[in-house]
């Protein structure tokens, strides 16, 4: 004789369902995880393709190189853009120069722009990766806009080049 006698007793003991109760449950926690992990890898996909465009447009500006028809910054922000362009809006690209005299005087005064053959440039590319994940917005987002500011910073010095 069972210790427990209730009309609910066969519901509790059934097994016939559990594995869609069990799927019910779980299902949302590993779709959340699977969406989670696609976004964190889009993510550092886009971050890498900013900071390789950062690099490449660094090596433009450096050499004081301007095809025929452009502007030095034209040449320097196209090539950034060149780069990006696929995965990210270029138009949603915003990038800040910044040319000091040497090494030690950056973070201290400086001028914007492109700088003179022997400067030293910071250049600083910043993108607004949407996020489209409620939950993710929550761990991701930086000002409750749900954006998350994607940063590439690339220093170089210009090569002494002939300023047009």
């Amino acid at each position: 004789r069972r210790g427990f006698t209730s009309p609910f007793w066969p519901l509790v003991c059934s097994t016939e369902g559990v594995t869609a109760i069990e799927y019910a449950i779980l299902l949302p926690i590993f779709m959340l995880l699977l969406f989670g992990i696609v976004e964190l890898s889009l993510i550092m996909y886009a971050s890498s393709l900013l900071e390789g465009g950062t690099n490449l447009a660094a090596r433009a500006g450096k050499t004081g190189y301007v095809p025929l028809g452009m502007t030095r910054p034209q040449y320097v922000y196209g090539t950034l853009n060149s780069q990006v362009s696929g995965l990210l809006d270029p138009n949603q690209i915003t990038i800040a120069t910044t040319a000091y005299d040497d090494f030690a005087d950056i973070g201290h005064g400086g001028t914007a722009g492109l700088g003179n053959p022997g400067d030293v440039v910071v250049y600083t590319a910043s993108y607004p990766w949407p996020i489209p994940m409620p939950l993710l917005q929550g761990l991701l987002d930086q000002g409750g806009q749900g954006i998350f500011t994607l940063t590439s910073t690339t220093i170089v010095k210009n090569e002494p080049f002939s300023s047009p």
